[in-house]
Protein backbone atom coordinates (compact mmCIF):
# COMPACT_ATOMS: atom_id res chain seq x y z
CA UNK A 1 0.00 0.00 0.00
CA UNK A 2 2.74 2.35 0.88
CA UNK A 3 4.45 1.78 -2.21
CA UNK A 4 0.93 2.44 -4.62
CA UNK A 5 1.00 5.46 -2.03
CA UNK A 6 4.00 7.14 -3.08
CA UNK A 7 3.83 6.15 -6.45
CA UNK A 8 0.65 8.03 -6.86
CA UNK A 9 2.24 11.32 -5.02
CA UNK A 10 5.39 10.86 -7.60
CA UNK A 11 3.05 10.57 -10.20
CA UNK A 12 1.46 14.07 -9.63
CA UNK A 13 4.61 15.73 -9.87
CA UNK A 14 4.74 17.21 -13.63
CA UNK A 15 0.83 15.87 -14.39
CA UNK A 16 -1.27 17.25 -11.35
CA UNK A 17 -2.41 20.65 -10.30
CA UNK A 18 0.23 22.97 -8.54
CA UNK A 19 -0.90 24.22 -5.07
CA UNK A 20 1.72 25.91 -3.07
CA UNK A 21 0.98 26.91 0.57
CA UNK A 22 3.01 30.08 0.60
CA UNK A 23 5.22 29.62 4.20
CA UNK A 24 6.47 32.97 4.30
CA UNK A 25 4.20 34.89 6.77
CA UNK A 26 5.34 33.03 10.28
CA UNK A 27 6.71 36.58 11.75
CA UNK A 28 2.85 37.27 11.79
CA UNK A 29 2.07 34.47 14.37
CA UNK A 30 2.39 33.35 17.57
CA UNK A 31 3.80 29.98 18.34
CA UNK A 32 0.71 28.83 19.28
CA UNK A 33 -0.69 29.82 15.94
CA UNK A 34 2.67 28.15 14.35
CA UNK A 35 2.09 25.29 16.35
CA UNK A 36 -1.39 25.15 14.69
CA UNK A 37 -0.21 25.91 11.08
CA UNK A 38 2.04 22.78 11.41
CA UNK A 39 -0.87 20.30 12.13
CA UNK A 40 -3.09 21.98 9.54
CA UNK A 41 0.16 21.20 7.27
CA UNK A 42 0.01 17.81 8.78
CA UNK A 43 -3.71 17.27 7.84
CA UNK A 44 -3.74 18.44 4.08
CA UNK A 45 -0.59 16.48 3.54
CA UNK A 46 -2.59 13.58 4.82
CA UNK A 47 -5.38 13.90 2.42
CA UNK A 48 -3.20 14.69 -0.56
CA UNK A 49 -1.86 11.29 0.68
CA UNK A 50 -4.58 9.67 0.84
CA UNK A 51 -5.74 10.62 -2.39
CA UNK A 52 -5.98 8.25 -5.54
CA UNK A 53 -5.94 11.89 -7.29
CA UNK A 54 -3.27 13.76 -5.65
CA UNK A 55 -2.04 17.34 -6.24
CA UNK A 56 1.36 18.55 -6.79
CA UNK A 57 2.00 19.80 -3.45
CA UNK A 58 4.70 22.73 -2.65
CA UNK A 59 5.79 24.40 0.53
CA UNK A 60 7.33 27.59 -0.47
CA UNK A 61 9.29 30.37 1.64
CA UNK A 62 9.97 27.28 4.35
CA UNK A 63 13.46 28.22 5.55
CA UNK A 64 15.07 25.11 7.39
CA UNK A 65 16.29 27.63 9.87
CA UNK A 66 12.83 28.58 10.95
CA UNK A 67 10.64 28.39 13.49
CA UNK A 68 8.27 26.96 11.73
CA UNK A 69 10.40 24.17 9.62
CA UNK A 70 11.43 23.18 13.23
CA UNK A 71 8.36 23.06 14.94
CA UNK A 72 6.77 20.63 12.50
CA UNK A 73 10.23 18.30 12.59
CA UNK A 74 9.50 18.00 16.26
CA UNK A 75 5.91 17.21 16.09
CA UNK A 76 5.31 15.01 13.39
CA UNK A 77 7.93 11.95 12.82
CA UNK A 78 8.92 11.44 9.17
CA UNK A 79 7.90 14.89 8.28
CA UNK A 80 11.37 15.29 6.34
CA UNK A 81 10.13 11.99 4.08
CA UNK A 82 7.06 13.86 3.29
CA UNK A 83 6.52 14.04 -0.18
CA UNK A 84 5.86 17.49 -0.89
CA UNK A 85 8.46 19.72 -2.53
CA UNK A 86 9.40 22.11 0.23
CA UNK A 87 12.17 24.84 -0.75
CA UNK A 88 13.41 28.46 0.95
CA UNK A 89 12.70 29.93 -2.62
CA UNK A 90 9.27 32.23 -3.22
CA UNK A 91 6.65 30.73 -5.32
CA UNK A 92 7.18 34.09 -7.60
CA UNK A 93 11.41 33.04 -8.03
CA UNK A 94 9.66 29.22 -9.29
CA UNK A 95 7.09 29.88 -11.61
CA UNK A 96 5.95 32.47 -14.47
CA UNK A 97 4.45 35.33 -12.39
CA UNK A 98 1.01 34.81 -14.92
CA UNK A 99 0.94 31.48 -13.84
CA UNK A 100 0.27 32.52 -10.41
CA UNK A 101 -3.26 32.98 -8.45
CA UNK A 102 -3.29 33.86 -4.74
CA UNK A 103 -6.37 32.76 -2.89
CA UNK A 104 -7.67 35.57 -0.53
CA UNK A 105 -11.25 35.29 1.33
CA UNK A 106 -11.13 39.02 0.77
CA UNK A 107 -10.72 38.77 -2.73
CA UNK A 108 -13.61 40.56 -5.30
CA UNK A 109 -13.31 37.94 -7.95
CA UNK A 110 -14.32 34.40 -7.19
CA UNK A 111 -12.44 31.69 -8.94
CA UNK A 112 -14.10 30.13 -11.98
CA UNK A 113 -16.01 26.96 -11.48
CA UNK A 114 -15.15 23.83 -13.26
CA UNK A 115 -11.86 21.44 -12.87
CA UNK A 116 -9.01 23.52 -12.00
CA UNK A 117 -6.86 24.84 -14.68
CA UNK A 118 -3.40 22.52 -15.03
CA UNK A 119 -1.50 26.34 -16.05
CA UNK A 120 -2.34 27.76 -12.77
CA UNK A 121 -0.64 27.70 -9.66
CA UNK A 122 -2.95 27.78 -6.58
CA UNK A 123 -1.14 29.57 -3.43
CA UNK A 124 -2.65 29.45 -0.35
CA UNK A 125 -1.43 31.22 2.17
CA UNK A 126 -0.01 29.82 4.79
CA UNK A 127 -1.60 31.79 8.38
CA UNK A 128 -3.18 31.31 11.05
CA UNK A 129 -4.52 34.10 12.79
CA UNK A 130 -6.92 33.81 15.74
CA UNK A 131 -7.30 37.76 16.10
CA UNK A 132 -8.96 37.08 12.08
CA UNK A 133 -7.15 40.25 10.85
CA UNK A 134 -8.87 41.05 6.96
CA UNK A 135 -7.09 41.38 3.57
CA UNK A 136 -3.65 39.76 5.09
CA UNK A 137 -3.47 37.28 1.75
CA UNK A 138 -5.03 40.23 -0.55
CA UNK A 139 -1.97 42.68 0.46
CA UNK A 140 0.67 40.08 0.32
CA UNK A 141 -0.70 38.81 -3.52
CA UNK A 142 -1.15 43.12 -3.99
CA UNK A 143 2.72 43.33 -2.85
CA UNK A 144 4.08 40.50 -5.35
CA UNK A 145 1.64 41.79 -8.32
CA UNK A 146 -0.15 38.38 -7.92
CA UNK A 147 -3.63 38.02 -9.34
CA UNK A 148 -6.08 37.14 -6.76
CA UNK A 149 -9.24 34.93 -6.41
CA UNK A 150 -11.38 33.56 -3.71
CA UNK A 151 -13.29 30.18 -3.64
CA UNK A 152 -16.80 30.76 -4.94
CA UNK A 153 -18.88 29.94 -2.25
CA UNK A 154 -21.26 32.73 -2.40
CA UNK A 155 -22.10 31.74 -6.47
CA UNK A 156 -22.15 27.37 -5.49
CA UNK A 157 -24.33 27.91 -2.40
CA UNK A 158 -26.12 30.28 -0.15
CA UNK A 159 -26.87 30.65 3.07
CA UNK A 160 -29.36 29.12 5.72
CA UNK A 161 -31.39 32.23 6.75
CA UNK A 162 -31.51 31.26 10.49
CA UNK A 163 -28.13 30.11 11.55
CA UNK A 164 -24.49 29.84 11.19
CA UNK A 165 -21.48 32.61 10.93
CA UNK A 166 -21.32 32.51 7.23
CA UNK A 167 -17.77 33.43 7.53
CA UNK A 168 -15.53 32.76 4.35
CA UNK A 169 -12.50 32.63 6.27
CA UNK A 170 -11.05 28.70 6.25
CA UNK A 171 -7.98 27.10 7.78
CA UNK A 172 -5.34 26.36 5.25
CA UNK A 173 -6.06 22.48 5.22
CA UNK A 174 -9.78 23.37 4.63
CA UNK A 175 -8.74 25.47 1.88
CA UNK A 176 -6.33 22.67 0.30
CA UNK A 177 -9.08 19.98 0.94
CA UNK A 178 -11.69 21.85 -1.23
CA UNK A 179 -9.44 21.87 -4.14
CA UNK A 180 -8.36 18.59 -3.80
CA UNK A 181 -12.02 17.30 -4.00
CA UNK A 182 -12.16 19.83 -6.80
CA UNK A 183 -9.84 17.48 -8.80
CA UNK A 184 -11.09 14.78 -7.45
CA UNK A 185 -14.61 15.45 -9.12
CA UNK A 186 -13.38 16.98 -12.09
CA UNK A 187 -14.62 20.39 -11.14
CA UNK A 188 -18.00 19.71 -9.10
CA UNK A 189 -17.25 22.55 -6.54
CA UNK A 190 -20.69 22.70 -5.25
CA UNK A 191 -20.64 19.09 -3.42
CA UNK A 192 -16.80 19.72 -2.63
CA UNK A 193 -17.91 22.54 -0.39
CA UNK A 194 -20.17 21.25 0.67
CA UNK A 195 -17.69 17.97 1.84
CA UNK A 196 -15.36 20.11 3.59
CA UNK A 197 -16.92 23.49 5.05
CA UNK A 198 -18.29 23.33 8.40
CA UNK A 199 -21.97 22.96 9.07
CA UNK A 200 -21.39 25.90 11.61
CA UNK A 201 -20.68 28.10 8.75
CA UNK A 202 -24.07 28.18 7.83
CA UNK A 203 -23.80 27.06 3.79
CA UNK A 204 -26.40 24.79 2.47
CA UNK A 205 -27.15 23.86 -0.96
CA UNK A 206 -28.58 26.12 -3.44
CA UNK A 207 -32.13 26.04 -4.41
CA UNK A 208 -33.62 25.86 -7.52
CA UNK A 209 -36.74 26.36 -9.04
CA UNK A 210 -38.06 23.56 -11.15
Amino acid sequence: MKDSIEKRLHGARGTAPRVCIDLGMTELMSDKELNKLSSQLRRLYGSNRHSEKPLHLFFTNFSPSGRLYNMCITKHEGFKDYLIDMTAESHTDMFARESLLYLSPDASNALNQGPLNPDTVYIIGGLVDETVRKNVSLERADEDALNCARLPIDECLQRHSSRGSHSKVLTVNQVFDILLKVYESDGDWENSLLAVLPKRKGFVRRVTDD
